[in-house]
């Protein structure tokens, strides 16, 4: 077959042609309370996962971590601070069950501030790898307790 001499000749190592210009999308407006609320939705959902994979006749895991969790912030000195990830490591160190997700882990720290088990007392880089650095709120054993 012989090449058709009146199609137009393409290079096909030129840089494909720019996109036409479009304007900027508006920049999004940011709601914290609803990034918040949606962050706690979804703390709630993994925890409801976490709990519906246990074995039936076992505790939920929220109820068997929480119970954990005050126990060990029970042992912490009342002058020291520590992060949900340390009670985490703890947890996995005594051979517990590993959540599907450690988004689990969440709410469990807010729920360590509404019953007074422990007070927010800032922010510190993450320790564990997966966590990639980020920056996870700091507790300590609240003064008041009754464990």
């Amino acid at each position: 077959m012989k090449p058709n001499p009146n199609a137009a000749v393409r290079d096909i190592f030129a840089a494909p042609p720019a996109p036409p210009a479009t304007p900027a999308p508006a920049p999004a407006v940011v709601d914290p309370a609803a990034g918040r609320e949606r962050g706690i939705e979804g703390g709630e959902a993994a925890i409801a996962h976490a709990d519906g994979v246990g074995t039936v006749g076992d505790p939920p895991w929220s109820e068997r971590a929480w119970l954990f969790m005050r126990a060990w912030v029970a042992r912490q000195p009342i002058d020291s601070t520590f992060a949900v990830e340390d009670v985490r490591v703890a947890w996995e160190e005594a051979g517990n069950p590993v959540p599907p997700n450690n988004n689990s882990w969440g709410p469990l720290g807010r729920r360590l501030v509404r019953e007074k088990v422990a007070v927010r007392r800032g922010y510190r880089e993450a320790h564990i790898k997966s966590s990639n650095g980020r920056a996870v709120a700091l507790y300590r054993p609240w003064a008041g307790r009754e464990l």
